[in-house]
């Protein structure tokens, strides 16, 4: 099956990065149906005026919304099978949208995946390249544990108890069952995290640890 994709990206004052992440997208999207979706955070840098003609923008309702509540917006605003949730400072491989469209073929649609992206924040620093975005929770405070995947040891995808948002795919019709992206649940400065007692069963969270 080929699937189209929706991807969802909030920012704000993310500068000449939110164009090189849009770019990155629609340069993997080829033979794709895409949509892509920005949600302005009200930001005053003028970034978002450079992908109008690359995306459809949306601002937020609320100024200083926050990622959680302007994801669950590009949800809802969103029309394609899988929605990709990505931040605005990620550059995605050309081969992005082919291995998500294989991962759900193989793995079917009842998954929620951890994309492979190289993080534009850690570009200076290779020991951080490639998926970063599975972790575990070690203590009553949330702190996480982040998962490394040396290249040799990394099987295609891999099971994760908790993925973090810079990067994951989900079939639209699981998010909308459960109702997107609890906004009432924060640390690390953002909502986070769909609620695991809402997803169907035998749903599976897999990271794709391959760069």
């Amino acid at each position: 099956m080929n699937f189209s994709f929706s991807c969802i990206i909030p920012t704000y004052n993310e500068g000449d990065w939110l164009v090189k992440t849009v770019d990155s997208l629609r340069e993997a999207a080829d033979g794709y149906e895409l949509e892509i979706i920005v949600i302005d955070d009200w930001g005053d840098d003028g970034s978002v005026e450079n992908v109008r003609d690359k995306s459809r923008v949306i601002k937020s309702p609320n100024k200083n919304s926050g990622v959680i509540i302007n994801r669950n917006l590009g949800a809802r605003e969103s029309k394609n099978d899988i929605l990709v949730f990505v931040d605005s400072h990620v550059l995605v491989e050309k081969s992005f949208f082919d291995e998500l469209s294989a991962s759900f073929n193989e793995l079917g649609t009842n998954i929620m995946l951890g994309c492979n992206i190289l993080d534009t924040k850690y570009l200076d620093k290779p020991q951080h390249h490639g998926c970063k975005y599975s972790y575990t929770v070690q203590n009553i405070e949330l702190s996480a544990y982040w998962f490394n995947y040396p290249a040799a040891e990394t099987p295609k995808h891999k099971k994760a108890p908790c993925l973090a948002t810079g990067c994951i795919a989900i079939p639209e019709e699981h998010f909308d069952a459960v109702g997107g992206f609890n906004s009432s649940m924060r640390f690390w400065g953002e909502g986070l995290r769909i609620k695991p007692q809402e997803l169907p069963h035998g749903f599976r969270k897999l990271c794709e640890p391959r760069y």
